[in-house]
C-alpha cells in the first residue's frame, strides 16, 4: 500500500508556536511546530488540506530532508553562523555570540556533538542542568546555578532556531524550568579591596586598572571592554564642568553615568597611553604575538581597555589573583555588588543607583546586588537618637 496524505489538522493550539500534523493512509501522523499564531496556523492547515484534495501536497514542504541526521554540532555551526551576522547587522552584541559558544562548550561537556537533535528531549534538558552543576568549568570551579541559566536561556534559542530550520518540533529547553537559587552577595571588605590592589600592582597594568574601574563605577567586564575614548562626555551642571561616560550594555543598550574624580583620572590616564605607541608596545610585549596584535588594533581603534578583548580575559586574571591572595569565593561581578552597596550606604538614593546599575527596575537593584553589611547597621545605630 503506497503511503499518502490523508489529511493536515492542528495537533497542539499554543498560541505561538501551534503544532501542526499530517495523518497519512498507513496511519502514520507527522508533526513539526510553526512560528505563527493560531489563526494563521489554522489558515495554513486549509491550504494543506486544499493541496491534499487536489493532490498537489508536497511534503518538503512542511517537513525538510535529512531532518533526522542532524547533530548537536550541526545545530551549533548554524546557528553560530546566523549569530555572527545577527552581530555584524548590530541586532545583538559581539558578547552574546561569546555566550552562546560558552552555551555549546558547556552542552558538549554532557552530550557528545554527534547526539542526534531530535532526540534531545525534556529529560535531556534536566541530565544538563543536574550534570552541569556537578561539573569543572575552565577555572576548575563548580558551574553555579546562575550559569546554568544563563547557558539554558542561549540553548532555547538555538532551539527554537532549528524549529524554524524544520530540524525539530518541539523546543525541550521551553518545557524545563529554570533553577531556583537565592543569589550570593559577597560584599568585598576595604581590607580585601587592598589585598587585591596589592597584588594587582604586581602584575600588568591593566589589571588593575580594570579593577579599580569595576569597584568605583559598578561596570560589568563586558562594558569594560567595550568602553571608547569617545564614550567620555562634557557636559555643565550648577555651573561646573562635569565629565560622563556612555556605558554600553547587555543587549546593544547605553546609559549615561557620571564620572567622580577617581575614575575620571583613570581614564585620563589610559587615554595618555593610546596617545603613546611606546607605552602601547611596553604594555603588549608581554602577550602572545595574537593576542598583542589584537590588543595594538583595539588600541588603534580607541578601545581604553585596549588589552582586554574578551569577557574570559578579565575574569582569568581576576581568577588567578583571588586564588592567589585566598579569596576563592569572590567573583569579578562581586566588584559591581559592592559599589551598589556602598553606593547606596553612602547616598541612600536607590533611584540613582538603579539607573547607575541600568536595571529596568529596582527589584533586580536589591534582590540581586545589595547586602546588608552589620557594619552599616551598627553605624547607623550609632547616629540613632532614641526619643
Amino acid at each position: 500500500m503506497t503511503k499518502k496524505p490523508k489529511y493536515a489538522a492542528i495537533i497542539r493550539k499554543d498560541r505561538i508556536n501551534p503544532q501542526i500534523g499530517i495523518y497519512y493512509t498507513d496511519g502514520t501522523l507527522k508533526t513539526k511546530s510553526i512560528r505563527v499564531d493560531l489563526n494563521t496556523a489554522e489558515a495554513f492547515i486549509d491550504q494543506l488540506n486544499r493541496e491534499i484534495v487536489l493532490g498537489i501536497f508536497r511534503e518538503d514542504k512542511i517537513f525538510t530532508p535529512g531532518a533526522q541526521k542532524t547533530t548537536l554540532l550541526d545545530l551549533k555551526n548554524k546557528y553560530l553562523e546566523y549569530r555572527e551576522k545577527e552581530v555584524e547587522l548590530k541586532n545583538i552584541s559581539s558578547n552574546s555570540l561569546v555566550q552562546d559558544n560558552s552555551a555549546f562548550y558547556a552542552l558538549f561537556l554532557i552530550f557528545g556533538e554527534k547526539t542526534k537533535l531530535n532526540t534531545f528531549t525534556k529529560e535531556s534538558v534536566k541530565q544538563f542542568q543536574f550534570s552541569l552543576l556537578n561539573h569543572k568549568s575552565r577555572h576548575n570551579r563548580n558551574y553555579s546555578p546562575a550559569s546554568v541559566n544563563s547557558y539554558m536561556k542561549h540553548l532555547s534559542g538555538a532551539f527554537s532556531f532549528a524549529i524554524e530550520q524544520g530540524w525539530i518540533d518541539i523546543n525541550p529547553f521551553r518545557e524545563v524550568p529554570k533553577l531556583k537559587y537565592k543569589p550570593t552577595k559577597h560584599i568585598l571588605t576595604q581590607d580585601e579591596i587592598i589585598a587585591f590592589r596589592d597584588y594587582f600592582r604586581t602584575k600588568p597594568r591593566g589589571q588593575l586598572d580594570a579593577f579599580n574601574f569595576a569597584i568605583w563605577t559598578g561596570c560589568r567586564e563586558q562594558t569594560i571592554i567595550n568602553l571608547k575614548r569617545e564614550d567620555i562626555k562634557i557636559t555643565m551642571y550648577k555651573g561646573k564642568v562635569r565629565h560622563f561616560v556612555t556605558l554600553h550594555e547587555k543587549g546593544n543598550k547605553t546609559r549615561p553615568v557620571p564620572l567622580l574624580f577617581e575614575p575620571l583620572q583613570l581614564l585620563k590616564d589610559r587615554i595618555e597611553i593610546l596617545d603613546n605607541n611606546g607605552l602601547i608596545e611596553n604594555i603588549i610585549k608581554n602577550l602572545q604575538s595574537s593576542s598583542a596584535a589584537k590588543a595594538l588594533k583595539r588600541a588603534e581603534e580607541g578601545f581604553i581597555f585596549f588589552e582586554f578583548s574578551r569577557r574570559d580575559s578579565i575574569t582569568g586574571f581576576f581568577a588567578r589573583a583571588r586564588k592567589k591572595i585566598n579569596l576563592k569565593d569572590i567573583t569579578f561581578h562581586d566588584l559591581r555588588k559592592s559599589f551598589a552597596t556602598y553606593f547606596i550606604e553612602a547616598t541612600s538614593n536607590p533611584i540613582a543607583l538603579q539607573r547607575i546599575l541600568g536595571h529596568e527596575s529596582f527589584k533586580t537593584t536589591e534582590k540581586a546586588y545589595l547586602a546588608e553589611r552589620p557594619e552599616f547597621l551598627f553605624d547607623a545605630m550609632d547616629n540613632f537618637t532614641p526619643a
